[in-house]
């Protein structure tokens, strides 16, 4: 259940982006030149040596509140990889910076990178954003057609 959260976060968040220029500009009838799928994330290397990352977005600055516990080892309730096919893709008008962050209780979050989506990887097939900082590696696939 939390993972269906996490995911409809991440939509909803992205989506508002997206579309408010578009509602604003309701005469114009903009058509994004492109979309963005998100496909899955993955945990290659954790940025916690001893518990599991607590992972969650930044999308243009702005939170996705919910967090999904992530290792490289997968257990009951911590996961290797989370799937995003069930998120629709998005149309992709304007520049989408994605920042990835470790939620740490007892000090700062780790910032593990980010990755800026655009229209210059259209065609392209299945690519990843890698997130290395910290000592995690993790990689997020998407597409954008």
């Amino acid at each position: 259940m939390k993972n269906i959260l996490f995911i409809l976060g991440v939509f909803l968040l992205m989506t508002s982006f997206i579309t408010a220029p578009l509602k604003q500009k309701k005469e114009e009838k903009k058509i994004a030149s492109c979309r963005l799928q998100l496909i899955r994330l993955v945990c290659e290397q954790s940025e916690g040596y001893a518990t599991p990352d607590a992972i969650y977005f930044i999308i243009n600055g702005e939170e996705v509140k919910d967090r999904i516990l992530m290792s490289p080892t997968a257990s009951d309730n911590v996961r290797s990889e989370v799937s995003f096919l069930s998120m629709s893709a998005v149309p992709l008008d304007k520049p989408l910076k994605f920042e990835l962050w470790d939620d740490d209780t007892w000090d700062s979050d780790d910032f593990l990178g980010e990755h800026t989506f655009t229209c210059a990887d259209e065609g392209a097939g299945e690519k990843y954003a890698l997130f290395t900082n910290d000592c995690a590696r993790y990689k997020l696939w998407y597409k954008v057609f």
